[in-house]
């Protein structure tokens, strides 16, 4: 794991989706987490994936995200994410 490397590709990742390149912006979110996967990475992916209306790979980035966060105790807040996946 890299997460230096990551924090790198989150960043651009950041700026590709500010600037409406929303298919490179998840091509890094995902290099960001092959270097090291972390909830917020993958929660990340999602918004940028939903931005895309690729609605199942959304769901599936934000269920990833709980799991990774849940098994790290990350603080990542919760009730958003189960708000993303329409939970309440």
């Amino acid at each position: 794991m890299n997460p230096t490397l990551s924090q790198l590709h989150i960043d651009l990742a950041a700026v590709l989706r500010q600037q409406g390149d929303l298919a490179a912006a998840a091509n890094c979110y995902r290099q960001a987490i092959a270097l090291a996967p972390e909830a917020e990475t993958y929660h990340r992916l999602g918004l940028t994936l939903f931005e895309q209306e690729q609605w199942a790979a959304a769901v599936a980035c934000y269920q990833r995200a709980i799991e990774v966060g849940k098994s790290r105790g990350s603080g990542i807040g919760w009730a958003m994410m189960y708000s993303n996946l329409g939970v309440r």
